[in-house]
């Protein structure tokens, strides 16, 4: 896509046409979104954060994002440019609580941290641009929305 992301399946774990199939499409939509929602929020942390990012997220997903954006507010930094995600589906579980997992590799090496005012890089020394990110999407209220996401910086992809 244009912007940088991608939907695609991996091609390790293709799942049968059927429930476990739409559910990976379904959490991937999600995924997209909720990525989308957080470049969004940090973009401008000045700004309140919009509806999106409760729409497409839950539990740590969702906290961990709105205190990245309050931290960003108070050392005036903002995020510029976009990530290029490759999120893949590495499990699908159905039944009572169903759960999709994706590990994505996160590629920011155009989607730097800088500080607003004058738009000098706030990037964290030795931190690698590109990183392995594991999430996990539920359904909640018949919404998929992602719960987890948590970047291991320690992996890079």
């Amino acid at each position: 896509m244009s912007t940088g992301t991608s939907q695609a399946l991996s091609p390790s774990f293709v799942p049968s046409p059927g429930p476990s199939a739409d559910a990976a499409k379904a959490a991937l939509r999600v995924y997209q979104k909720y990525w989308d929602a957080q470049i969004e929020a940090q973009a401008d942390p000045q700004k309140a954060i919009g509806p999106s990012l409760k729409r497409y997220s839950t539990g740590s997903a969702r906290t961990d994002i709105e205190a990245t954006v309050l931290l960003f507010r108070q050392q005036g930094i903002e995020m510029r440019g976009r990530p290029v995600l490759a999120p893949r589906v590495t499990a699908v579980r159905l039944g009572d609580r169903p759960q999709v997992s994706i590990t994505d590799c996160v590629d920011s090496s155009n989607w730097r941290p800088v500080y607003a005012r004058n738009g000098k890089s706030a990037l964290a020394p030795d931190q690698s641009p590109r990183v392995v990110m594991d999430s996990v999407a539920i359904v909640s209220n018949g919404r998929w929305l992602i719960e987890t996401s948590s970047a291991h910086r320690d992996r890079t992809c």
